[in-house]
């Protein structure tokens, strides 16, 4: 455990289902939890839960100290500040691991918001390393161009995407994709609020199976074990 965490004396705790979760909570201020699937034990899954557990520490410690200076200089916050953050997806084998989180934050205002965040690491055509989307797909390819059609295909059908229906979104670089999980018969993709349509709209989630990721995906990635 951090020093951070002890301090504040977080209690990370590994349950029956295989989770580490840590909570936090200063009456009126905030309330916050953090819970993270244990993909420990394999060699990827370590690399996953470092990455995942460092960066949810880093986030947890920047919304404790937020709250606490809102609270400071406001004498009283309208209503305390929250932050929930739960395992959205996950995957995991010797040589592959991924995982995805789910995070709701309230600062004040309106409404809270959402957003992901994905971790994936592996030791695949090489030593162990973080994975990006490039990664799984032929090098020097159109690959982008696959995706944008596969996901504006499976997109243009839902009635909560007002940014595909009005022409706002037309294509997905590689910098827009980088919210993924992975599945073992494809890939699931992110998309926060106001990404793709207005924040009612609420975020968005596209699987692509292996066939839809396109001729230019390295299938066998999926199939290391």
């Amino acid at each position: 455990m951090s020093p951070f965490l002890a301090i504040l004396s977080l209690a990370a705790t590994l349950d029956p289902g295989k989770t580490t979760s840590w909570t936090a909570a200063q009456k009126d201020v905030f309330d916050a939890s953090v819970t993270i699937a244990d993909l420990t034990g394999t060699l990827s899954g370590d690399a996953v839960d470092a990455a995942a557990t460092s960066a949810n520490e880093k986030a947890l410690a920047s919304f404790i100290k937020l709250a606490r200076a809102d609270a400071k200089a406001l004498g009283k916050l309208t209503s305390p500040y929250q932050l929930i953050t739960k395992t959205e997806s996950s995957y995991n084998s010797p040589r592959l691991a991924s995982l995805t989180t789910n995070t709701y934050v309230y600062t004040g205002g309106a409404h809270g918001n959402y957003f992901f965040r994905s971790y994936t690491y592996g030791a695949v055509e090489g030593p162990l390393r973080e994975l990006k989307l490039a990664d799984f797909f032929a090098k020097g390819s159109r690959w982008t161009q696959d995706l944008t059609f596969a996901l504006l295909t499976k997109l243009q059908t839902r009635s909560s995407v007002s940014s595909i229906d009005s022409g706002a979104v037309r294509d997905f670089k590689e910098e827009d994709l980088k919210t993924f999980s992975v599945q073992a018969d494809g890939l699931t993709f992110y998309f926060d609020p106001y990404v793709l349509g207005s924040w009612a709209e609420g975020p968005q989630r596209v699987k692509l199976s292996i066939a839809e990721l396109g001729p230019n995906f390295k299938k066998g990635y999926l199939l290391q074990r």
